[in-house]
């Protein structure tokens, strides 16, 4: 199989994700040796290109209107004994 063949065959099986050094790297490990540059050159004839990773996106937004949440930790200070107090949080 061409070089070609095995690096889009790579980049199908990694589901477009691998770039020139993840296809490397994966290459290496089956024992074919080739250079990053040749492997990013094969990949521009074949028009085949790795996912970049996503920017980030603040999904949740506070609302500046309303207060913080009492803290009732605070307010249990005085304890005698262990397990006395419990806490726990679901955030």
């Amino acid at each position: 199989m061409a070089l070609k063949q095995v690096i889009e065959e790579e980049h199908r099986c990694s589901r477009g994700t691998y770039g020139r050094r993840r296809i490397k790297r994966s290459l290496a490990k089956k024992g074919i040796k080739i250079s990053a540059n040749r492997i990013a050159k094969l990949m521009a004839l074949s028009s085949i290109r790795g996912k970049s990773p996503r920017k980030f996106r603040v999904t949740t937004i506070p609302n500046p209107k309303l207060e913080n949440s009492p803290n009732l930790v605070k307010a249990i200070n005085a304890t005698t004994r262990l397990d006395e107090v419990w806490i726990s949080d679901i955030t």
